[in-house]
């Protein structure tokens, strides 16, 4: 059965399956350039959101997680979405945005409300059995802190769709060192806060997040499970209401080797793993941003400038 909160879009070999719910979606989804050579076009209309992607189809499932922006109100909005490879049993990437209403810290803490996601049909779907015991961290993509706005929206999080094996030496900390994922991690979130702060806060960071899952970049299966070799992150920002980058644009990646303790990684080193988008998808074959206009796409995806992003 189909959770009230999600949408479920289903592409297999011949079949088109797209269910949606009813109820406050939140902002509408971001506007398609017709031009646009390579965008999606999807029965489901979160699939043309600029944070998304360009689905695989084949046999994968699109899935767009709602929650409510608060849990004293009604007003849902998108969490975040993820595209789900059935053959193995693993996300291809989550992707979400940060923007002024979801970003409310409220104080949330962890839910801990770790979960099968049963929007994914029982024989494709991870449990936590295969992630017990394998010698590795049940590793967030959307990370728990990102989403602080409401209870609902960060159990959400704890889905295992949102889940990657990962090492504790690289999403952990130790003796207060923080390793190179969470590193990442808390560094993006500081710095968006500081851009929102100085920009009245109306500036939106697109973000992509997801592990290696293609044959030769897996370091192993484990519990059916695949332990990707590298890690990504694709991030598009979005100005308000001053003209940066190119028409207010810029993007950058990163790719990170998946080591247990090698990747400690201070502010400075990471530089280290910052690439272009195109470069991104070269690594990936994954489409990032296939949804703005060709020309911002092309601009901003050739683009490598950590500076821009306060490294």
């Amino acid at each position: 059965m189909i959770k009230k909160n999600t949408i479920l879009f289903l592409l297999t070999s011949g079949l088109c399956l797209c269910l949606t719910s009813c109820g406050d979606d939140g902002p509408a989804p971001d506007p398609v350039d017709q031009n646009n050579t390579n965008a999606n076009k999807s029965a489901t209309a979160e699939a043309s959101r600029l944070e998304i992607p360009r689905l695989a189809g084949g046999n994968t499932i699109f899935l767009v997680k709602k929650a409510k922006l608060s849990d004293t109100g009604n007003k849902m909005f998108v969490n975040f979405c993820v595209e789900w490879d059935c053959s193995r049993k693993a996300q291809r990437w989550t992707a979400y945005r940060w923007d002024i209403g979801n970003t409310v810290d409220n104080n949330i803490g962890r839910t801990e409300a770790w979960a099968e996601d049963t929007d994914i049909p029982s024989q494709y779907r991870s449990t936590l059995s295969n992630h017990a015991s394998n010698g590795y961290d049940r590793g967030h993509m959307i990370a728990s802190e990102d989403r602080q706005c409401s209870a609902n929206a960060n159990s959400q999080t704890f889905l295992l769709s949102n889940m990657h094996p990962q090492y504790n030496k690289f999403n952990g900390k130790s003796n207060n060192v923080s390793y190179v994922w969470l590193n990442l991690e808390q560094r993006l979130r500081n710095l968006y806060k500081a851009w929102n702060k100085t920009y009245n806060y109306g500036d939106t960071i697109y973000i992509v997040k997801g592990g290696t899952i293609a044959d030769g970049q897996i370091i192993e299966i484990k519990n059916t499970l695949p332990v990707p070799k590298y890690f990504f992150v694709a991030l598009l920002y979005k100005k308000a209401n001053v003209n940066i980058g190119y028409k207010g644009y810029r993007a950058i990646g990163y790719w990170i080797e998946h080591t247990n303790g090698t990747n400690t990684a201070d502010g400075s080193a990471l530089n280290n793993y910052c690439v272009s988008i195109d470069d991104l998808e070269q690594n990936t074959g994954i489409d990032f941003f296939c949804n703005l206009p060709d020309d911002i796409e092309n601009n901003v995806e050739s683009t490598r400038n950590p500076t821009q992003w306060g490294w």
